[in-house]
C-alpha cells in the first residue's frame, strides 16, 4: 500500500504543491535576480516587489527566491523518498487532491475501507458558533464520500453502500445528510448561535434536493434531527468523563457511590436508545407500523437526559459552595441551585456524547475559540479545574479542554499571544508535554492577517 501511495505522489508532484507555492516557478528569474542566488552582494533589487508573473501579491524578489527555493526542496523530497501520511502535512501537500486520485486509482478493499472509516469519524468544534468550521468539514468529507461511492459502483455495482446511496433522493443529498448525521458536532454558549448552525446545515442539505410534484411531500425526505449532535452549552464547565465526577465528589463517594454507578448504567441505556432514534433517521433499519415513532423516542431521550443533567449538575455545584446538605432551608438551595445553573450553563459530555468519550473521545477537534480574557466573564460564571487557569484566557482552557475531548487530533486557530507572550507558558507547556507532534504556523499582521476585521496590536 505504501508503494501504491508513493508511487501515485512521485508520477506527478507539482498536482499535489499547491499553486501559492509552484506559482512563477516556470519561468526563469532575470538575470539581475538570478545571480545574487550565490553572490550576496549582486542582490540589488531583492527588496523590491515582484512582477505579477513571478510573485504572489505584495511578495518582493527576496520572498519569491526563498519561495522557488522551498517548492525545488518539496518537489526533490517527494521525487527521491518514500512520503509517509505525516509528511503530507509538514510539507503542506494538497492533501484532498491526493486522497481523491487514492480513491479513484484504488482497488475494492482500500476504497470499501475508507468508506468505512468516514462514515464513523467524529468530528467536533467545541465552539461551533454558526458552524463556519463544521460547514468545512462537511465540504471536505463531501468530496470524498461522493469519490468513494463512484468508484465503488465501478468496481462493485452491487455493493451495499450503493444500494443505500441510492435509495435516497439523490446521492448528494445521502451524502449530506450522512455527514450531518454521523461526522459532525458542535457546542456553543450561545443557543442563537446553535440555531443559525444547524439552519446552514439544513439548507445545505434541502439545496440538494429537486421537487417532484408526482411524488408524494414533492419527493423531498423529512430533515434529519439534529438536536442531540448540535447543543447549546458552555464548553468549560462540565463533567468529560465519569472519572471527573469521581474526582469532583472525592471524600463523598461514600455518600454518593451508589447514583455514580445508577449514571453510568442510566447513559448506557440512552445511549441504546439513541442509536436507534439515529438509525431510523438514516434508514438503516426497516420502518413498520409497529415501529415506535420517532417523535416519541427523542421524547423519551430527552426525559432521560434532563433527569440525569439534573444530577449532575447538582453534583458539579457541589465544587461551586451550592450542596444540599449545607442547606437548612431547601427553598434558598433551589433558587440558589437554579441562579448558578443559569450563568454557568453546564454541559456534561459524559452523558451528551456517551458512546463517543466511552470510545476515547472525538477523532478531530477544530475551531476558533474565543479569544476572550476570563476576568471579562468571571462575574457571569467561573471556571475550576484547569491547570490553565493562570493564562487569564478562554482560548487556553478551551485548547485545554479539548486536550480531553479527543483521542487523535486538534486543529485549532489561536492568537498569535500562545507563542507571544509570557503569560501563556502554561498553556504551552501543556500543549508540548500532551502533542509531542505539535505543529504551529504562524501569521501576523504583516503583510496581512487571517481575519479581516480583527483588531491590530
Amino acid at each position: 500500500m505504501q508503494s501504491f501511495f508513493t508511487k501515485l505522489l512521485q508520477a506527478d508532484p507539482d498536482r499535489y504543491i499547491y499553486s501559492a507555492v509552484s506559482h512563477g516557478c516556470k519561468y526563469d528569474l532575470p538575470t539581475e535576480i538570478s545571480k545574487g542566488i550565490k553572490t550576496v552582494s549582486a542582490r540589488t533589487n531583492w527588496n523590491t516587489q515582484a512582477p505579477e508573473q513571478f510573485g504572489l501579491p505584495t511578495e518582493t524578489w527576496r520572498e519569491v527566491v526563498a519561495r522557488r527555493q522551498r517548492y525545488e526542496e518539496i518537489k526533490e523530497k517527494i521525487s527521491s523518498t518514500t512520503i509517509n501520511i505525516n509528511d503530507l502535512i509538514t510539507l503542506n501537500l494538497n492533501i484532498i487532491q491526493f486522497v481523491l486520485d487514492a480513491i479513484e486509482q484504488g482497488e475494492l478493499e482500500f476504497v470499501q475501507s475508507l468508506y468505512n472509516a468516514i462514515r464513523s469519524i467524529t468530528i467536533l468544534d467545541p465552539t461551533c458558533g454558526s458552524g463556519a468550521f463544521l460547514l468545512a468539514a462537511l465540504n471536505i468529507l463531501e468530496d470524498i464520500y461522493e469519490a468513494c461511492l463512484n468508484r465503488l459502483a465501478e468496481l462493485d455495482a452491487k455493493n451495499p453502500a450503493i444500494q443505500e446511496a441510492s435509495s435516497h433522493a439523490n446521492w448528494k443529498y445521502f451524502i449530506y445528510k450522512s455527514i450531518i448525521l454521523n461526522n459532525l458536532y458542535g457546542v456553543d454558549i450561545m443557543e442563537e448561535a446553535v440555531e443559525i448552525c444547524k439552519l446552514r446545515l439544513f439548507l445545505k442539505l434541502i439545496s440538494q434536493v429537486e421537487s417532484d410534484d408526482n411524488s408524494p411531500n414533492l419527493g423531498i425526505e423529512p430533515l434529519p434531527d439534529i438536536d442531540f449532535n448540535i447543543h447549546a452549552g458552555n464548553t468549560l464547565i462540565g463533567y468529560t468523563k465519569l472519572e471527573d465526577i469521581e474526582k469532583s465528589l472525592l471524600g463523598t463517594l461514600n455518600f454518593y457511590g451508589s447514583e455514580l454507578k445508577e449514571i453510568h448504567k442510566k447513559a448506557g441505556d440512552i445511549d441504546v436508545i439513541y442509536d436507534t432514534f439515529r438509525k431510523r433517521q438514516s434508514a438503516e433499519s426497516g420502518e413498520n407500523s409497529n415501529d415506535e415513532p420517532i417523535q416519541t423516542i427523542k421524547e423519551r431521550i430527552n426525559s432521560e437526559m434532563k433527569l440525569l443533567n439534573d444530577k449532575l449538575d447538582r453534583f458539579l455545584a457541589i465544587s461551586y459552595n451550592i450542596s444540599e446538605t449545607e442547606y437548612k432551608d431547601k427553598k434558598k438551595y433551589e433558587k440558589d441551585f437554579v441562579a448558578w445553573k443559569l450563568t454557568h450553563l453546564p454541559f456534561h459530555w459524559v452523558i451528551e456524547y456517551y458512546r463517543i468519550m466511552k470510545n476515547g473521545g472525538f477523532d478531530v477537534i477544530v475551531g476558533n475559540p474565543p479569544s476572550v480574557e476570563y476576568k471579562d466573564v468571571k462575574e457571569q460564571y467561573e471556571v475550576k479545574g484547569y491547570d490553565t487557569l493562570d493564562c487569564g484566557d478562554l482560548y487556553a482552557y478551551s485548547i485545554e479542554r479539548s486536550s480531553f475531548l479527543t483521542k487523535h487530533s486538534i486543529g485549532m486557530i489561536v492568537p498569535i499571544s500562545i507563542f507571544g507572550t509570557d503569560g501563556f507558558k502554561t498553556l504551552k507547556d501543556l500543549m508540548l508535554k500532551m502533542y509531542a507532534g505539535t505543529w504551529i504556523s504562524f501569521y501576523s499582521n504583516r503583510p496581512s492577517q487571517i481575519f479581516d476585521g480583527a483588531q491590530k496590536d
